[in-house]
């Protein structure tokens, strides 16, 4: 299974122009950490995901399996988690991603153990969430996926096809030009 720990660049939050419940850089000082999973089914499609790392997660009856706890942070707040929080996993091209530079603590030494040692556990979480989001289910706060699919695919479509008219005048030009010479 391929995974990374990335940075999502600005240029993909910008695709979008509703709330989407992602978890920006902006919510984290600009530097908030994903889990890139490479390979997950959605739809009967695979696509890339990106889970957002969480310090503070509620810890209550609702919040129950929809994420994977991790080793707690300083950060982490009396009766929450620290964790990799399902209900904010969004679908995310790779070339919107950036390698996450990681500190050299035995805390960050430990977590990296201790997620490639649980890592067919999260994948199969995250598996089993997509699943129940496709069925209907719907936690509070949770992203519209379909709905960040959607844009996304639009944004590359109208970028790819604004890339084509514009290459297109470039050779029309070229023509032009070499019938003037």
């Amino acid at each position: 299974m391929r995974l990374k720990v990335v940075n999502i660049k600005e240029e993909f939050f910008n695709i979008f122009d509703f709330s989407t419940e992602i978890m920006t850089n902006e919510d984290n000082d600009n530097n908030r950490p994903f889990l890139l999973i490479l390979s997950l089914r959605y739809k009967s499609k695979k696509q890339s995901f990106a889970i957002p790392f969480r310090s503070n997660i509620q810890v209550n009856k609702s919040t129950k399996g929809l994420y994977f706890p991790l080793p707690r942070r300083y950060t982490t707040r009396p009766h929450h988690a620290h964790g990799l929080h399902y209900i904010k996993i969004f679908p995310v091209l790779t070339k919107y991603c950036d390698k996450f530079v990681m500190n050299e603590s035995d805390y960050t030494a430990k977590l990296m153990q201790y997620i490639e040692k649980n890592i067919s556990k999260i994948v199969g979480q995250a598996q089993e969430y997509l699943k129940k989001y496709e069925e209907g289910f719907r936690a509070n706060y949770c992203t519209n996926i379909d709905r960040l699919l959607d844009t996304i695919n639009n944004y590359e479509v109208a970028k790819y096809s604004e890339q084509s008219i514009q290459t297109q005048e470039q050779i029309a030009f070229d023509k032009e030009a070499k019938k003037s010479s």
